[in-house]
């Protein structure tokens, strides 16, 4: 008996081993699995995948934000009561509100203005064809690595009213020697500055791509034709180079609205709230008196101001573009 049933495991695992060896084994699951799933009817299913993770990541914390705006939600007490339009009515009934909504729309549109004209003077200069061209174009760039915060700390060292090297170079030419952080009428240039100095390379090396890719015909037949080179910018370049122009707006000005970084590391949002951005005093009231449903408020808010901006400079991007086209 011992022998017989010694026999039919020794049958048993020979078959074993044998369907294994058939089937490929566990390899051999995995790909005919695989064959299964992965189907030229499930293929774009896949490559659609990522996107749509990305998607609800971002959508998911925009969506909770909004619903905490019409809540009472404190850090300190952990609730969360729903409250309705209350936190809106008391921050479009706040000073400070406004205050924050001014200083916004100062910084961003100073900022991208001064950024915008500086850098078309900067690519116009780099497209003249110059010795060492390409050097002057990579040194442009050194401020653009800066980081932000670093730039408000070298900024804060070099403005400073005492030891500040600006203050003592304008000390020869008998500039006073100003309190470029510390006053409220002097504050907002400063990080507005800080904001020039390190992202004017970023619109100088855009507007000189566009201007390369422009068409040489119609300027050489308009020098032909014996126009001058005033005519020529207002009528050909500046016209042509509408939809890189409406480009550099659009980032800068994004960028300007949600700055926090560079103005925190600058002013903090001070002196007497002169340069307290949206963005700035929202994170007061979360991490400072850790009222949440007020600062989701003025982020919704801030959402709201860059998503008006961004649709309209789109759609002027998209009427530029069509009018080049044409």
């Amino acid at each position: 008996m011992r022998e017989e049933a010694g026999s039919k495991r020794a049958s048993g695992a020979i078959s074993e081993v044998t369907a294994a060896h058939r089937t490929g084994g566990v390899a051999g699951w995995f790909k005919r699995t695989k064959r299964r799933i992965i189907t030229p009817r499930t293929i774009p299913y896949f490559l659609y995948l990522p996107c749509f993770v990305i998607t609800v990541g971002i959508l998911y914390p925009f969506f909770r934000s909004v619903y905490f705006s019409f809540t009472d939600y404190n850090l300190t007490y952990r609730t969360a009561f729903f409250i309705g339009f209350e936190n809106y009515i008391e921050m479009l009934t706040s000073a400070d509100f406004w205050n924050s909504v001014r200083a916004t729309l100062t910084y961003a549109g100073w900022a991208t203005g001064v950024e915008l004209v500086l850098g078309f003077a900067m690519a116009l200069l780099l497209l003249k064809p110059i010795r060492g061209r390409t050097i002057y174009r990579a040194i442009i760039l050194l401020p653009f690595m800066i980081p932000p915060v670093i730039e408000a700390i070298m900024m804060r060292l070099m403005l400073a009213p005492v030891i500040g090297v600006v203050n003592y170079l304008g000390s020869f030419v008998g500039m006073p020697r100003l309190g470029w952080f510390g006053e409220a009428s002097t504050a907002m240039l400063s990080v507005v500055l800080i904001d020039v100095h390190n992202f004017t390379p970023f619109a100088a090396i855009i507007l000189l791509a566009g201007l390369q890719s422009l068409p040489a015909r119609p300027f050489e037949a308009a020098r032909v034709d014996g126009a001058s080179t005033w005519f020529i910018f207002r009528k050909l370049t500046i016209p042509l180079l509408k939809p890189v122009i409406y480009v550099v707006v659009l980032f800068r000005l994004i960028e300007s609205l949600i700055m926090f970084d560079m103005i925190y590391a600058g002013t903090k949002g001070g002196p007497a709230k002169a340069t307290m951005t949206l963005h700035l005093n929202a994170y007061y009231y979360a991490m400072r008196w850790t009222m949440m449903g007020e600062a989701f408020v003025q982020l919704v808010i801030l959402w709201g101001i860059v998503f008006v901006c961004s649709f309209i400079i789109v759609r002027a991007w998209r009427r530029a573009l069509g009018t080049r086209l044409i």
